[in-house]
């Protein structure tokens, strides 16, 4: 993908949404250009938004031979501009539009949205590119995305535990003359080979209109909008018919073993069988199989492994593709079990799966918590627009959602035991078991840039605010989508752990949803699905949230069960064991990513170990081996009271009855007292520049990591410092991205950004970088921060950050789970969403002077802690003459 990629919903389903009874729908217009264009359009008023979704029906499959990774490569290429648009990222987000793209086996989507008035934008974007991207390929862009590409494959692939896994499966699955035969990213030998003139025919063959679908949706006049592509796209040509890479037969006959090792704290088995294509009936009942597996304290699986102190996880998943898929089934092992040992206890547990069909409540149950999910995915106009176009894509009909939740809705406990027993048959699988290592040209072709219209008004959710008979706090959002959203946020969190102790917090909030009330852990959890619903808890630095996600229409007994979390978790021996097993081996796996480490050993140098800040909220493997089930009773039992607890809460019921049902559920809840605040005193390390590195040997990249001191949410400038780190760092066209990522190829990907609370702030800026660049990629990171120092911000990029930021906030008020994500996160700073649109207005006057008087003293390098985590004999030659002063060693864990 071009960027880390995050998946956007949106608010409502908006008008022309079929009532849920009734089947999901959408009002659609579609119309197919001569060219061979399709377009399809959904008006959706709800949020003054649009989103623009373009797949182009080639993927991994139609690469040419000795040129894996080549789709993916392109589809990094398509972002580098043309003569008309020089700068793709740098025109949408001038009006606060984002944009991103994936690539698959089967096809590469890209996908834009912004405020409704940057739409014009949005599609002259799409049209211009296809029409002009192809011959505006060069030698310098193809090594630079190249460059790029081979950094996000260290980065994600060999830097990561287990990042190896699926390379190797897809290799043994298929064979080499299989289209799925090679992983998406390819290899680095392939990568390497690839010329300009293969880029130019790659575009000229799949990178036509009539290779491609385009979903619109948003606040648009769509008469006018038609009219507008029409005019846009007409001056694009019709592609020659379009090749496909042969395919041939494939069977496993017996089993298939491979072993690799890798840099991994315990061993991982992975099974994986052939399977149905998308669309049919038996992929669908394996879509299921695979939760009944692993979807689940209850589940067949993570009984029978984790529960039973085999596995630290457990997962299973139907990989679903249009040429036929593969069904995966994985396991990592606890510690000190052996992976003959794992593979063995999987056999077991997977025939006694396979001897009868599962009884139809439970089936029934996967099926509510599916349909549940897949109305979630509908949220917004991103998600929307990108919904339709799957449709489309695999079933020739965007509003196909119908046809493929029947597969799921028509499925019966029979059908799905046989299609499981056909399919995973011992004989016909590959095993995979990972075990820990010892250690420009043509004439452009012009397409008009349309005027983008005037931008629309924004109105803002409005709260109404309760104090419930119990004594907690409500903060209620009414909205028309049939799902309510639910969050208790109760004070108190992992600033509260020592060092003794850290990751208290975090295991604490682990066992509120293992048994609640008179329901032990699997029997509240099987409640839970039979509902469709869904109930979290996390720990964060100041408090604890538990989150439910449910069906509006089963709302009353799903709030019966986010009360018995609240207010009579049952805390047992048994699940306190397991929960703490894994969290112990979440904290192994954590020590072999380098970007975490640096994350975690940065707040520890810049705040001090014994700082609230200082320790990792997920603990420490120290701290976390020693925490005990009576500590647990006691920190549940001092904070988790009505008066210590504010919920938020969206729904699509009144705000009166949703209180009388809540205030229902939390009967006898326990008032308590507040928490006192917590002492957050000033960083201990950091009255000069600090240099740390974390040494490990082998690295392929460093980790990168700048943490500088800030101030808190109260103070007046918070919110310009926000807007001078967005151009510094906090988009894809921000300064630290385009030069080391864009410009450089040392990363696949920069960034910076502000932490921010009334009690505590720091900017944090870092990167992950192949190692032989880790001096030359601090040299231009050093030179970013002085540049701040000079105040040369310019207009255009002042107007970029306000419209970005502007976009990004209205984009997360888009979901009833980002409303309150967004209400909670304003009141940690010390205001409300009702303040929320001065904010936003206060964002236009961000112009280059007020970025400028506010720059020079924004990062204050002289007190900044800078870790590196990467092989330390390699690194410290490359800081030589870098005015950084000498680096101290230090360790982690």
């Amino acid at each position: 993908m071009k960027k880390p990629f995050l998946v956007l919903l949106g608010l409502t389903l908006g008008a022309g949404m079929l009532a849920l009874a009734q089947g999901v729908s959408f009002k659609l217009e579609s119309f197919t250009l001569p060219n061979g264009l399709q377009v399809v359009l959904h008006k959706d008023s709800s949020l003054p938004t649009a989103a623009v979704n373009l797949y182009f029906k080639v993927g991994s499959k139609d690469e040419p031979a000795k040129r894996s990774g080549f789709a993916h490569l392109f589809e990094h290429l398509m972002f580098m501009g043309t003569v008309a648009a020089p700068n793709f990222d740098k025109i949408m987000e001038a009006e606060g539009g984002t944009n991103n793209a994936q690539t698959w086996t089967d096809w590469t989507r890209y996908f834009s949205s912004g405020p409704a008035s940057s739409l014009p934008t949005l599609l002259w974007l799409e049209a211009d590119r296809l029409a002009n991207l192809g011959r505006n390929i060069d030698q310098k862009k193809l090594d630079l995305q190249r460059n790029v590409v081979l950094n996000e494959m260290r980065q994600n692939v060999l830097d990561t535990p287990y990042g190896q896994a699926e390379d190797q499966l897809v290799k043994w699955l298929y064979p080499q003359n299989h289209p799925y035969h090679n992983p998406v990213i390819g290899s680095e030998e392939d990568l390497k080979a690839a010329t300009v003139d293969d880029v130019k025919r790659f575009f000229a063959q799949y990178y036509v209109p009539n290779n491609a679908t385009m979903t619109v949706v948003g606040d648009f006049d769509p008469k006018a909008t038609k009219a507008s592509i029409e005019k846009l796209f007409k001056a694009v040509p019709r592609g020659n018919e379009i090749p496909r890479n042969p395919v041939p037969t494939v069977q496993i006959s017996r089993p298939k073993r491979v072993v690799y090792t890798d840099d991994v704290p315990t061993p991982r088995v992975i099974m994986a069988w052939h399977s149905d294509k998308f669309g049919t009936t038996a992929d669908a009942d394996l879509d299921l199989t695979a939760r009944l597996l692993t979807n689940g304290l209850s589940s067949y699986l993570y009984e029978a492994l984790v529960n039973q102190g085999l596995a630290d996880e457990v997962s299973a998943f139907q990989n679903s593709q249009v040429l036929g898929s593969y069904f995966q089934l994985e396991a990592t092992a606890a510690e000190e079990v052996s992976s003959s040992k794992l593979e063995a206890a999987m056999d077991a547990a997977l025939k006694a799966f396979l001897k009868k069909p599962v009884a139809a409540a439970e089936l029934g149950s996967q099926v509510v918590k599916l349909e549940t999910e897949r109305l979630n995915a509908l949220q917004g106009v991103d998600a929307k627009a990108m919904a339709l176009n799957d449709n489309l894509f695999y079933f020739g009909n965007a509003n196909a959602f119908e046809t493929n939740l029947n597969r799921y809705r028509q499925a019966t406990p029979t059908r799905v035991f046989k299609t499981a027993q056909s399919t995973l048959d011992f004989n016909k699988r590959v095993i995979l078991t990972v075990l820990p290592s010892p250690k420009r040209g043509d004439a452009e072709t012009v397409i008009e840039r349309p005027v983008s219209s005037s931008a629309s008004a924004i109105t803002l959710p409005s709260a109404v605010q309760f104090t419930l008979a119990g004594g907690a706090k409500l903060v209620y959002f009414q909205r028309d989508l049939p799902l309510t959203a639910v969050t208790a946020l109760v004070n108190g969190g992992s600033s509260r752990d020592t060092i003794a102790n850290s990751g208290q917090a975090s295991l604490m909030a682990e066992m509120l949803t293992r048994g609640a009330g008179q329901r032990k852990a699997q029997n509240f959890e099987d409640a839970l699905t039979a509902l469709g619903a869904s109930l979290g808890a996390s720990a964060g630095w100041e408090n604890t949230t538990v989150n439910l996600s449910v069906l509006t229409k089963n709302l009353e007994p799903a709030l019966g069960l986010f009360a018995d979390a609240l207010k009579s978790a049952r805390l047992e021996p048994s699940e306190f064991k397991t929960a703490q097993a894994g969290q112990l081996a979440g904290l192994k796996g954590r020590n072999n990513d380098l970007t975490d480490v640096a994350r975690q050993v940065a707040l520890r140098e810049f705040w001090g170990a014994s700082h609230p800040l200082g320790h990792p909220i997920d603990g420490l493997s120290s701290s976390a081996k020693n925490l005990t089930l009576l500590s647990l009773k006691s920190l549940y039992a001092q904070q988790f009271n009505a008066s210590n607890t504010t919920i938020y809460a969206a729904s699509s019921q009144s705000p009166v009855l949703f209180k009388t049902k809540l205030e229902a559920a939390l009967k006898g809840w326990v008032i308590g007292t507040p928490l006192p605040a917590v002492n957050y005193p000033t960083p201990a390390n950091n009255s000069k520049q600090r240099v740390v590195i974390v040494d490990r040997p082998g690295s392929s990249q460093t980790a990168v990591r700048f943490l500088f001191a800030a101030p808190s949410s109260q103070d007046t400038n918070t919110n310009r410092l926000e807007s001078i780190l967005q151009v510094l760092g906090g988009s894809f066209t921000s300064r630290l991205n385009q030069n080391l990522r864009e410009d450089k190829g040392y990363t696949y990907g920069a960034g910076a950004g502000l932490v921010s609370s009334q009690n505590f702030a720091y900017v944090r800026a870092s990167a992950a970088v192949e190692q032989s660049v880790t001096g030359v990629a601090l040299k231009e990171f050093l030179l970013e921060f002085k540049r701040l120092q000079t105040a040369d911000f310019t207009p255009e990029e002042a107007k970029r950050a306000a419209a970005t930021r502007q976009n990004d906030t209205l984009s997360a008020l888009g979901t009833i789970d980002g409303l309150l994500a967004t209400a909670i996160d304003r009141a940690s700073r010390g205001s409300s969403l009702a303040g929320l649109g001065s904010d936003l207005t206060a964002l236009a006057g961000f112009d280059a002077k007020a970025l400028n008087d506010l720059a020079p003293s924004a990062l204050k390098l002289e007190n900044s802690v800078l870790v590196l985590v990467g092989d330390k004999a390699k690194i410290m030659p490359q800081l030589e003459g870098l005015g950084l002063p000498a680096p101290e060693t230090v360790i982690f864990e």
